[in-house]
Order: structure tokens, then C-alpha cells, then sequence
């Protein structure tokens, strides 16, 4: 019987190996997305994501500009999506500091990756 348990923990350990290297190669094939896809993706779109209990809200407009919701909270501001980045900076939030995410699709959401200014990562959807 011990020899048993011991060939199917050996078993479970090696396929648990297996298993962290597959999720190992499955990040390394996440890429953000570049300029023509987050326009796409953003562009006359809303941003919807969880920030601590409440949900936020983002128009991305076409022209540039931003209008943000949170519980009884609002905000205007601009964007720009150059160079992979998509980039905010709001009147109120954040102190009006610009800062800049890069965006990775996912099974079902997208995720940011903060790059500058401080922001934090988060996952959202569009609608």
C-alpha cells in the first residue's frame, strides 16, 4: 500500500509541474495590445471595472476626451493611446497626474498593467 501512495504522490507532483509550467507558457503568450487595437476596443466605448466596493464607469469618447463615475463621484478628463499605452489624466482624480496602462486581453475581460504615473492594474469590460 505505501508503495502506492507513494507512486500516485509522485504522480500528483509531476503532473502539478506540468500544470505550472502550461500556465507559465499560456502568460508568456499574453501581449498588449497595440495602437489599432485598444481604438478599437476603447473608442466611443465605456470602460466598466471594480474599484474596492464600488463600480466605476468611463466614457472614452472620440475626441479625446474622458467622463468618469464612481458611487456619487464624477470626473472629466482627457486620453491618448499612443505607442501601446492607453493614458488619462483626470480634473479630480489622481491629482490631475497623467498616467498610463498598457492593456492585455483575456478569456473574458482585459487587464492593465499600470506603466507610469502611479495608477493601479486592474480588469474591466467594455460596452
Amino acid at each position: 500500500m505505501n508503495k502506492i501512495n507513494q507512486g500516485t504522490i509522485l504522480s500528483l507532483i509531476l503532473l502539478a509541474g506540468c500544470a505550472s509550467t502550461e500556465v507559465k507558457k499560456d502568460q508568456n503568450k499574453i501581449t498588449s495590445l497595440n495602437d489599432a487595437q485598444l481604438k478599437t476596443l476603447l473608442v466611443g466605448k465605456t470602460m466598466l471595472y471594480r474599484s474596492g466596493i464600488h463600480d466605476v464607469t468611463i466614457a472614452i469618447n472620440p475626441d479625446g476626451t474622458t467622463i468618469g463615475s464612481v458611487a456619487s463621484e464624477a470626473d472629466k478628463g482627457t486620453y491618448t493611446i499612443k505607442n501601446g499605452l492607453y493614458c488619462s489624466k483626470w480634473i479630480w482624480w489622481g491629482k490631475g497626474k497623467k498616467r498610463c496602462w498598457s492593456i492585455n486581453k483575456r478569456a473574458n475581460d482585459y487587464y492593465t498593467k499600470s506603466v507610469s504615473g502611479g495608477g493601479n492594474s486592474f480588469k474591466f469590460t467594455v460596452k
